[in-house]
């Protein structure tokens, strides 16, 4: 167990743990390898993770972050392997992706925005719920506010704004209900997936589509 703990400038992570680890209320900054760097099976609470040389929150399978930030880090923001889950999480302005999910995986109540590739990444049957995505692909042209390589994902409830693209997929199916997309060069890439209507409100207006799975472009 590691709490209240501050790691700053290391030549390598700044907080590793192995398998089972629990750690909550720490700080990782400016280390030259990843921030925080935990095995399978642990849990990342409440902590922060801010301009480290690689990752800035990095765990092993069936582990969870939760109430974590993750900023200006070189790579990626948070990276999982299969099957974690991260919740209500803040990722900003990272150079790689902000959130790279593996298989598996739930992504759920983060704010994820001004990453410099994707917003959220992540790769098969895993359900990205009720986040907000916005101005990602900053350092790349092309790249999306959520984005998959893989298929069974659910793509549920998120909203995506200014971004390349809103929600872009790799292949097909996969399944994309209740998204609101706004402001992106291209709002969705979704061709191939089984989709909600996607409803065109970008002149506004009064929304009449009665569909409970409906798509919005505003």
């Amino acid at each position: 167990m590691v709490r209240g703990c501050a790691a700053q400038a290391n030549a390598g992570n700044g907080i590793s743990t192995g398998d089972g680890s629990a750690l909550s209320s720490c700080v990782a900054v400016a280390n030259t390898l990843h921030g925080i760097s935990v095995g399978n099976g642990s849990t990342v609470i409440g902590s922060t993770a801010n301009s480290n040389s690689q990752r800035g929150i990095s765990v092993g399978f069936s582990s969870t972050v939760k109430d974590c930030s993750a900023l200006s880090n070189v790579q990626d923001g948070i990276v999982t392997a299969n099957d974690c889950t991260v919740t209500s999480c803040t990722v900003r302005r990272n150079d790689g992706n902000g959130i790279t999910a593996s298989t598996g995986n739930t992504v759920s109540e983060c704010t994820v925005a001004f990453n410099g590739f994707n917003g959220i990444q992540v790769s098969t049957d895993c359900l990205v719920r009720h986040n907000n995505c916005r101005q990602n692909s900053r350092i790349i042209i092309g790249w999306a506010g959520i984005s998959t390589t893989g298929g069974q994902n659910r793509i549920d409830d998120n909203n995506v704004t200014g971004n390349y693209v809103g929600i872009r997929h790799g292949s097909g199916g996969n399944i994309d209900i209740r998204n609101t997309a706004s402001a992106n060069t291209i709002n969705y890439n979704i061709a191939g997936d089984a989709i909600g209507p996607i409803v065109d409100m970008t002149t506004g207006g009064t929304i009449t589509s009665t569909s409970p799975w409906a798509n919005f472009s505003y």
